[in-house]
């Protein structure tokens, strides 16, 4: 494969070194005894293998390419114009044609020629044929030629159902069980608003990509829909004409020759092509074509904030999130300046009886309250260090408030007021003590010993 594929007679010679000549050990008892040679080539998980496979893939290609060039041969009706009649991805692969015995016979034929050189065969326990419009007589002629069972829609490809309507709730229900298996076991938990978002955090970075938008429903215990901007890079690749299959395809198929900004898609067009054609006429209200050309690179991150309304940003924003303060103190402290704790007041404000209500009492006129006191404390010609502990200091009261209050209504527990600024006072010492940054003056040092020396 290495010298059809024209590869330096060397390099040929030092990776078939490496697939002849593999040894490996058996660890026993936690330590490693002999070495043993090993007759069938790499193992899966070397890094040499997967550069391998795909050279074997791209003879694959090659070959299933000739197939289609063949006369008897004929293209899947919706691939005829880009003359596809394969998709692969890693092992996965996809074979298709148009639903007639002779075509299926040379894609089988093919694959036999490519299984023969390269020793690599289809598992049938993996494999089906799906078949749609056909007489039942021709599909039977093509499984028994074939070996195969077969298969019905919806089939899985790469953790994906596939299927030729709209996906159903159902059919995803394995992946959103994937994506939702933490926050289910959360969501049984007696959890504050802190808790829920530490819990979050703490997501591994490729997992919280994922399920970002799942993650805001938990906390807040709403819908927001995050869908739009993602599926906006499909509407921007169609725009700039990117150099893939995918975007040739949907130009053959739908677009074609017309203009994709006024493009309106047909009542028969599948659901997901009509889900982005939806998401282009939502960009257009924002977005003119020239501006989604003009992107050199997409993100989710452009195109949220092109979606989005433009919001101002608010004068407490530095103050709030300090990080010398505590993650529940700030998060309260955050909830109370937007006027989301769940308070009787509030539900006063949208006629809600509070007094018919199984809610929580927080603070009232607190975004007044804080907003001015944030607004003295950043107005003071003081250090940064000093801004941050005088914030720090605030964003514990009202939190202290918050769960005094909420104790004193449910629990009817109620504190001394020595006993909840001693409190207080200890928790802002040992967090600022314990993040306390290391550039700070030794005026600084003097002055925050001093402050909680009492």
């Amino acid at each position: 494969m290495l010298v059809a594929l024209k590869f330096p007679p060397h390099f040929t010679i030092i990776i078939m070194q490496c697939v002849r000549s593999p040894k490996f050990s058996s660890a026993i008892n936690g330590s490693l005894h002999g070495f043993f040679e090993g007759k069938r080539g790499l193992r899966q998980g070397d890094p040499l293998s997967p550069l391998l496979f795909v050279l074997c893939i791209e003879y694959l290609s090659r070959i299933l390419k000739v197939v289609g060039e063949k006369e008897e041969f004929q293209f899947h009706p919706r691939c005829k114009v880009s003359k596809l009649n394969h998709l692969c991805f890693a092992d996965d692969l996809i074979l298709c044609c148009k639903g007639d015995f002779r075509s299926v016979y040379l894609m089988m034929q093919g694959f036999k020629l490519f299984s023969n050189t390269t020793g690599l065969q289809a598992s049938p326990s993996k494999t089906s044929v799906y078949c749609t419009g056909m007489p039942e007589t021709e599909v039977q002629r093509i499984l028994v030629m074939t070996g195969f069972s077969k298969g019905s829609f919806p089939f899985r490809y790469l953790g994906l159902p596939i299927c030729s309507k709209k996906i159903r709730v159902g059919e995803c229900e394995k992946i959103v069980e994937n994506m939702c298996a933490r926050i289910k076991i959360w969501s049984s938990r007696n959890m504050s608003f802190a808790g829920r978002l530490t819990l979050i955090m703490v997501l591994p970075k490729g997992v919280y990509n994922t399920v970002n938008a799942i993650c805001r429903n938990f906390l807040w215990k709403g819908t927001i829909d995050a869908i739009g901007p993602a599926m906006g890079k499909h509407v921007w690749m169609i725009a700039t004409k990117k150099d893939n299959m995918w975007v040739r395809w949907v130009n053959n198929v739908y677009i074609k020759d017309g203009s994709w900004w006024d493009y309106s898609p047909k009542v028969c067009d599948s659901w997901y092509w009509k889900s982005i054609c939806t998401v282009k006429d939502l960009m257009k209200n924002y977005l003119s074509e020239t501006q989604l050309i003009s992107i050199t690179k997409y993100t989710i991150k452009e195109a949220y904030c092109c979606l989005a309304p433009v919001l101002c940003k608010v004068p407490w924003t530095n103050a709030v999130w300090d990080r010398l303060s505590l993650p529940k103190n700030r998060f309260i402290t955050w909830l109370a300046m937007l006027e989301r704790l769940n308070t009787k007041d509030r539900l006063l404000k949208i006629g809600v009886s509070a007094d018919n209500c199984t809610t929580k009492i927080g603070m009232q006129n607190a975004p007044k309250l804080l907003s001015a006191t944030f607004q003295w404390i950043f107005s003071r010609r003081i250090t940064k260090f000093r801004r941050g502990v005088y914030s720090t200091l605030v964003m514990s009261v009202a939190y202290h408030i918050w769960i005094e209050r909420n104790n004193a209504t449910w629990n009817s527990q109620v504190r001394c007021i020595d006993k909840v600024c001693s409190s207080i006072l200890q928790n802002v010492y040992n967090r600022v003590n314990g993040v306390m940054p290391k550039e700070i003056s030794n005026r600084d040092h003097i002055w925050f010993s001093t402050l909680f020396a009492g």
